[in-house]
């Protein structure tokens, strides 16, 4: 971000400075020296339930994360109504969770949350397993407790094939937010800090936000957004999927991202397959059709839209999540 020209804080959440522990190996070493008072270090998945809740790393990370924003605000190179928040991987999980928990505020102009996500209790992941008795999680920590009080616009970006972050669980965080959502469902995108910085995504949804109107009454928009979605039988019997999509980029083609395993699949080996959906006019320029012919042995799909390269690649935009028992009961 700041190569991009921008302010930018990275919150050390664990309270650690950038000195290695083991200076003699430090590319190699993970722990780094603590600043005088930091608060509590992050204890495996929400282990740290029977601490008192002031002393739980999430509560810190969360508190941490607005006083972030708040020292970024009172700069005088800085617009406070520019502001975004994105966070990746555990920085998901506190991103979404800030954003509901500050709800109706405007401290934020919009939030990313990267594979990071609610319902993870149910996850069919490592995550799931470490929480599916955490009921302190699921009654306080769980985003998704908190997400509807959030009206600010949203990008969430993953990867179909996250190891960690299963699609269900994310895609269904993304839909309790109250505010505008775009979705950037990546394959083959990998985890970690690197692919979702070294893609353009995140820069062109904050780029766009924050090029509207500051007027309060004037709500903020996604600069692209679903219209409809249909899945029905095709004169010629095949299972066909038919999208309408508001764009103010050009779409250049459009693929179908389907999997023959359910949502109930361990994540690390449900497998995912793809082919080609077909672009076609609509009744407006900044509008397109997308068609898919649906595999039958698909139980769950969605449609990715993909921009021309514009210099730093080409922008993913996806579908709703679909799936077979929603359709075919």
């Amino acid at each position: 971000w700041v190569k991009r020209g921008y302010a930018a804080i990275s919150i050390a959440v664990e309270g650690q400075t950038d000195e290695p522990l083991d200076c003699v190996r430090p590319k190699e070493n993970m722990f780094y020296e603590s600043t005088a008072q930091p608060g509590p270090r992050r204890h495996g998945v929400y282990r740290d339930w029977r601490e008192p809740i002031v002393d739980h790393w999430m509560f810190h990370a969360v508190a941490d994360t607005i006083l972030a924003r708040s020292l970024l605000a009172d700069s005088r190179h800085v617009d406070p109504t520019k502001i975004g928040l994105m966070g990746i991987s555990w920085g998901g999980i506190v991103a979404c969770t800030v954003a509901g928990i500050v709800g109706r505020s405007t401290l934020f102009s919009h939030v990313i949350p990267a594979y990071g996500c609610g319902r993870l209790a149910a996850a069919q992941s490592q995550m799931g397993h470490a929480l599916k008795e955490n009921i302190l999680y699921q009654i306080l920590w769980d985003p998704c407790l908190y997400l509807s009080r959030a009206v600010i616009p949203s990008l969430w970006l993953s990867s179909p094939d996250d190891p960690k972050f299963p699609l269900d669980g994310f895609l269904t965080s993304s839909s309790m937010i109250g505010g505008p959502v775009m979705l950037s469902i990546i394959p083959n995108l990998g985890h970690g800090h690197e692919p979702i910085w070294n893609r353009p995504e995140s820069y062109v949804f904050s780029e766009n936000i924050w090029s509207q109107s500051d007027n309060p009454s004037e709500a903020k928009k996604c600069w692209s957004k679903e219209i409809s979605c249909e899945v029905f039988r095709s004169e010629t019997n095949l299972l066909t999927g038919k999208l309408l999509f508001y764009t103010a980029i050009p779409f250049q083609y459009a693929k179908l991202i389907w999997s023959p395993d359910s949502d109930d699949s361990w994540a690390e080996s449900r497998g995912w397959r793809y082919s080609d959906a077909q672009l076609t006019s609509s009744d407006t320029s900044d509008t397109v059709n997308a068609d898919a012919v649906i595999p039958e042995e698909a139980k769950a799909w969605l449609i990715n839209f993909y921009t021309v390269d514009r210099g730093d690649g080409e922008l993913v935009v996806s579908s709703s999540y679909m799936t077979a028992k929603q359709y075919l009961q």
